[in-house]
């Protein structure tokens, strides 16, 4: 009987899924891919704003202190445009990030996401709550209708504390302004070493300065995160509202008993869409749709998808 109940197992499976997935199962791997991805991104986000808090923080703490050896130089002083443009360049990862906190906070007050979501909306939600701690302090977690109920109003709180920073976009502004107080009045005590800390600063362009004082790798990393936080938004919008995975083409299936029956088949390639981003990607070595196993399956898709998106 288990033998007959195996090789049924396989005669379905190639039947059902051997070459290019049918539609019906599409559907059904698009949705739950789908419901991993949008989990995925709200745990990147949280990861996201750690690194820009960092990133903000070291950086801005290189430029004051640079800001100080400057004000010591005995040249004749002058205006340093670079720095009065700093605030333009620290605001785009900030601005970028409650675009999103805004539009996944927006979306979990709707039945229809909540329904998507299912068991994954508390997840999201815990996941999300070091993230949003403007939103959801001081309240239970459990008690998931009452949040979602108070997301609106809640949002001017968000913005006031964006992305939970330590050191929020307010406080960064006021230690340029200080730094640039401390140009104005130079010190009785000068020292010709010093400008070479002003020579660091002297650029009208912004990036340039960032690029001077905390090096290379940090005025990239603020592109960088802003086109990931970027990139995040565009793909939670599309879990939460349509279509990603668009074809699965695998391999035949392939029984094994040991540890226990599986039936899987090599992933040949996919083709998903985001935006107006349409990709194929071939399947990895040792990467697999298991028809046994399908929760891990989806995982799998969409961690491929994200890898290759954001």
């Amino acid at each position: 009987m288990m033998l007959l109940k195996s090789c049924l197992l396989v005669v379905l499976a190639a039947k059902c899924f051997a070459g290019q997935m049918s539609p019906g199962d599409l559907e059904e791997f698009d949705k739950n891919v789908r419901v991993n991805l949008a989990v995925k991104v709200a745990k990147s986000f949280e990861t996201l704003t750690q690194q820009i808090s960092k990133l903000n923080g070291d950086c801005m703490s290189k430029i004051n202190s640079t800001i100080d050896q400057c004000s010591s130089c005995p040249r004749k002083r002058k205006q340093y445009t670079g720095i009065l443009n700093l605030e333009s360049v620290f605001s785009v990862p900030v601005s970028e990030g409650t675009k999103l906190a805004k539009t996944i906070a927006g979306s979990l007050s709707k039945d229809s996401v909540q329904q998507f979501l299912g068991s994954n909306l508390r997840t999201v939600l815990k996941t999300l709550k070091n993230t949003f701690t403007s939103i959801i302090k001081n309240k239970d977690i459990s008690e998931i209708p009452m949040l979602l109920n108070n997301f609106q109003q809640n949002f001017a709180s968000l913005r006031d504390s964006v992305l939970n920073l330590p050191s929020t976009f307010n406080d960064l502004i006021g230690n340029i302004g200080s730094g640039l107080r401390k140009l104005k009045f130079w010190r009785k005590k000068r020292s010709v070493a010093a400008c070479s800390a002003c020579d660091l600063l002297d650029s009208d362009d912004a990036n340039v300065v960032i690029a001077n004082v905390c090096g290379a790798d940090a005025a990239s990393g603020l592109k960088n995160l802003t086109t990931s936080i970027q990139n995040l938004e565009l793909l939670y919008e599309d879990a939460i509202n349509g279509t990603i995975l668009t074809e699965v083409l695998t391999g035949a299936p392939q029984m094994t008993m040991s540890p226990s029956l599986s039936v899987s088949a090599e992933l040949d390639h996919i083709i998903y869409s985001i935006g107006t981003t349409t990709k194929t990607l071939a399947g990895e070595p040792g990467e697999k749709i298991i028809f046994t196993d399908k929760p891990a399956s989806y995982a799998m898709l969409a961690d491929k998808i994200y890898n290759d998106f954001v």
